[in-house]
């Protein structure tokens, strides 16, 4: 299986594939001088996105790391008011994470490739420019 981009998604991606015995080629365009320095992206996690990490072995890893929210905000970043507020506690029935995680996303990237369960993150060769990484599952 063949992964382009090694964000939030990709990682998460390659790892839960990688913990079922596929092997992943995780293909990304920077290198590992500028990875964790790029624009953060995927911020806050979502319930939803709390549970695939939980499953995945990356929950325990990333809660110490992040804040706890309960309450979302949403704000109109031109006037600087808050336009609405979403109290998580109405899904505390319908999932074990009624909050968001907010993480900076080079935190959970490399949270996510110090998981390693599954997963090995392995320099391969240059491809036009770009890092190839390879997930593979564990060797017995």
């Amino acid at each position: 299986m063949i992964v382009i981009g090694a964000g939030p998604v990709g990682l998460c991606l390659s790892l839960a594939l990688a913990q079922e015995g596929v092997p992943v080629c995780l293909i990304e365009a920077l290198g590992d001088d500028n990875f964790l320095e790029q624009v953060p992206r995927a911020g806050t996690n979502h319930p939803a996105t709390l549970e695939l990490f939980e499953r995945i072995g990356l929950y325990d890893k990333l809660e110490p790391r992040g804040i706890i929210a309960p309450l979302f905000h949403y704000w109109d970043r031109r006037e600087g008011k808050l336009v609405a507020e979403f109290d998580h506690a109405h899904l505390k029935d319908d999932t074990r994470f009624p909050y968001v995680l907010a993480v900076r996303a080079h935190q959970d990237r490399r949270g996510s490739a110090q998981a390693g369960e599954g997963a090995s993150r392995d320099r391969a060769a240059a491809v036009d420019r770009r890092s190839r990484h390879s997930a593979r599952p564990p060797t017995a």
